[in-house]
């Protein structure tokens, strides 16, 4: 790969507008634009839409938490074949984002806890949720449930007394960045 950038000189005003592709963002590319005397632009950052999962006649596959797709389409299953109606299943899968820019990470994972809230009090999921090998986490909270090694079960204590103050600073953070408009 070369490490030389070279733009012709570019008309007077001229921008170049680029996506937001890693390779597009080292310094010597927005040098190289600069010295051609054009001005660089990004496009903005675009993640589609959540819209509900369960719409009539289709199913809409989107992540269900945290970017993954191996946890989130067996979990949409579930509700397909065990919940009534789509607004029924709908309540069960709400979609998370994919995140674009950081504060997106604080959304995603918010959404995410609190799905996995309401997935904890459905009948049969958390034993599947326990067991799934798609999701490490749930498997590992169910073995410190079950009380076989103390420090795990000291560990995962520590983690319930700080997660929901975890959840409302974040959601407080949340709360403040849209009032900066940021």
């Amino acid at each position: 790969m070369s490490n030389r950038c070279s733009c012709p000189r570019s008309p007077r005003a001229t921008s170049l507008v680029m996506d937001n592709l890693p390779a597009h963002k080292p310094a010597a590319v927005r040098a190289a634009i600069e010295a051609a005397e054009a001005r660089l632009r990004f496009l903005p950052a675009y993640s589609p839409p959540a819209v509900p999962i369960f719409q009539p006649g289709r199913i809409v596959l989107q992540y269900v938490r945290r970017c993954s797709p191996t946890f989130s389409e067996p979990l949409v299953g579930d509700p397909e074949v065990t919940r009534g109606d789509d607004s029924e299943k709908n309540a069960h899968t709400g979609p998370v984002a994919v995140p674009n820019v950081p504060c997106d990470w604080l959304r995603l994972h918010l959404k995410s806890a609190r799905s996995n809230t309401l997935w904890m009090q459905t009948p049969d999921l958390p034993a599947w949720l326990a067991g799934a090998r798609l999701d490490g986490f749930s498997g590992l909270i169910a073995r410190g449930m079950a009380g076989a090694d103390p420090a795990h079960a000291a560990r995962l204590q520590r983690y319930r007394q700080a997660r929901q103050p975890g959840l409302a600073r974040i959601a407080e953070l949340l709360e403040v960045e849209g009032r900066a408009g940021n």
